[in-house]
């Protein structure tokens, strides 16, 4: 199975889910390329491996530490491509995500047994947005027919 269809319909990617600690992150991908964390809320962080955002956060009024902080959100960006993604994920690629075109990806997962539906979509400064849903509940965000992220 693709690891980006398995993402999209059971909002898990390869070994990343909902519920993991920092501390797991960390042991299962390493350290990621980059973090951050914002002063506003001081419980969540972000963490970045290549084309894959996790987001953290920590019960209230608990301290952050790779510990208390779990993932909460997962999104890849699509574009641009080619996707990078951590190998643990990336060994599990089986479409070669050459195109971020919504009706290429669509049709992969279409073809993949996925049913994609569009919930939205707007006109906002020229720009077309549409955002698809698919039956395991991921989202997938398209701006001028070009997928830019999917959100498990």
């Amino acid at each position: 199975m693709d690891a980006i269809v398995e993402f999209c319909r059971s909002r898990t990617l390869g070994p990343i889910h909902r519920g993991l600690s920092a501390n797991e992150v960390r042991r299962l991908l390493g350290p990621p390329d980059s973090t951050k964390s914002t002063y506003e809320e001081p419980s969540r962080e972000k963490y970045r491996y290549g084309s894959m955002f996790l987001t953290l956060r920590s019960p209230s009024g608990e301290e952050p530490t790779g510990d208390t902080l779990e993932v909460t959100a997962i999104e890849l960006s699509v574009t641009p491509l080619p996707l990078r993604l951590p190998e643990p994920i990336a060994e599990h690629l089986v479409h070669p995500w050459a195109s971020a075109r919504a009706e290429d990806v669509l049709t992969v997962l279409r073809d993949s047994g996925l049913q994609v539906h569009l919930e939205r979509e707007a006109s906002t400064s020229g720009r077309q947005l549409q955002v698809y849903r698919a039956d395991g509940g991921s989202a997938i965000a398209v701006i001028d027919g070009s997928v830019s992220e999917i959100e498990g």
